[in-house]
Formats: C-alpha cells, structure tokens, sequence
C-alpha cells in the first residue's frame, strides 16, 4: 500500500478513509495491537499506559495508512480536550481534539460530505452485507443448520440486491447515467 499523505486524505470520503485503514495499516495487520490503542476502564496504571501509549505512537509512526487513521479519528469527533485515554492516527486524544478545533471549519464540511443520505445508505447496506456475509450459521430449536444457512443466504441476496439498486440509483443522482 502507498503511504497516504494529509492532503489526499482530506480529500477522501469516510468509506475510502476506512477501507484504507482496514486494509493498510499496522494496526489492522498486527494481532491483538488495538488493545494498546485505549486505556478502557483506566485499571492500568500510569506507567503501563505510557508504555502502551508509546508502543502505539510508534506503531502509527511506521503506518501506511497513518493519514486516513488521522482524518477518520478527525471525522469521528475521537478524543477529548486533556483527556489521555487513547491514540489514533499518531495522535494522542487530546492532541486529536486540538486539530480538530483548529480546523473545524474544513472538519465540519467533509463531515457534511460524508452525511450525504443516499451514500449513507449505501455504507449502511456494504457494512450490513459485510456482516451478513461473514455470519456462521447456526442451529437452533426451531431451524437445522441447513435452514439456518438457507435463511442467512437468503438474507445476502435480499441486502444485496438493495445495495446494487441503492448504487445504481446514486449513479443517476450523480450523472452517470446507468453506468456499471
């Protein structure tokens, strides 16, 4: 994956931002790493969250995908003004906080960009056919397993479908006609 920079990220839609850090960063690609992102419940102590809290700046530090994190984290409205409880996108929360102030003004349009309602929809249904589509069936009192699995793929196809018309129609919204 190529290193994305500042400026394209701003320029990007949330879905492209989080399929970039989905699919490139460190993070994503290294087990169980997110548990040093957050300090949760605070039961550790100081000292054992400035070494997570460290060990994670230094994971974005090396992280393809640092930018999209940066701009999703920005976007998402994550930490707090003097709250120390996390890092994202080479950030700590208050630090996240403080960009965010600064540019408000460019944060609050690309959110407004992100809220368009037929997109949103479309995300809705890609994340819902994501979960769907990697949901094991299971047998229950009233359904076997070959029902279960009939009925989880029935409900793929439905979601699918819905998707593929909700994109076909944005394509018109847009201008693109009836393009694939």
């Amino acid at each position: 994956m190529d290193i994305m920079t500042p400026d394209k990220a701003r320029g990007l839609r949330r879905p492209v931002l989080q399929a970039a850090v989905d699919a490139g960063s460190v993070c994503a690609t290294t087990p169980a790493a997110h548990e040093i992102f957050f300090r949760g419940d605070r039961s550790q102590s100081a000292l054992e969250w400035e070494a997570a809290k460290d060990a994670a700046l230094s994971m974005c530090r090396a992280c393809p995908a640092r930018a999209a994190c940066e701009e999703l984290g920005l976007r998402n409205g994550d930490g707090l003004p003097g709250v120390d409880d996390m890092v994202r996108g080479g950030h700590t929360g208050s630090e996240l906080a403080a960009l965010r102030t600064a540019d408000a003004k460019r944060i609050a349009k690309a959110v407004a960009a992100d809220t368009e309602p037929t997109w949103n929809d479309i995300v809705r249904l890609s994340n819902r056919l994501r979960r769907q589509a990697s949901a094991m069936p299971s047998a229950t009192r009233t359904k076997t397993l070959q029902e279960s699995n009939d009925a989880l793929n029935a409900s793929v196809r439905r979601t699918a479908a819905e998707l593929s018309e909700l994109k076909r129609r944005r394509r018109t919204e847009t201008g693109w006609g009836n393009a694939a």
